[in-house]
């Protein structure tokens, strides 16, 4: 029976995995690792954060960018 459970469990996680890499290959899915202190208390520096593209977007929502200016992606919030 364990050995049952960890074979479900092992496939599952590799399903998974093979899932979020087409994901971030295909560009619809990807991951920031934060800097700063700016989207505390929710989000600390440090924090891997999965971003996923989105039709629109509104006030309120988290959003990723690639800053020309600074030459890595940035998170802000929408504030209006």
């Amino acid at each position: 029976m364990k050995r049952t459970v960890l074979t479900i469990a092992g496939a599952a996680l590799a399903i998974v995995a093979v899932a979020l890499s087409v994901a971030i290959v295909t560009g619809t899915l990807g991951l920031v690792t934060t800097a700063g202190s700016s989207m505390r208390p929710g989000i600390s520096d440090g924090d891997l954060v999965v971003v996923v593209r989105q039709a629109s977007y509104a006030p309120g929502d988290a959003v990723a960018y690639r800053s020309r200016e600074l030459r890595r992606v940035v998170l802000h919030r929408i504030v209006s």
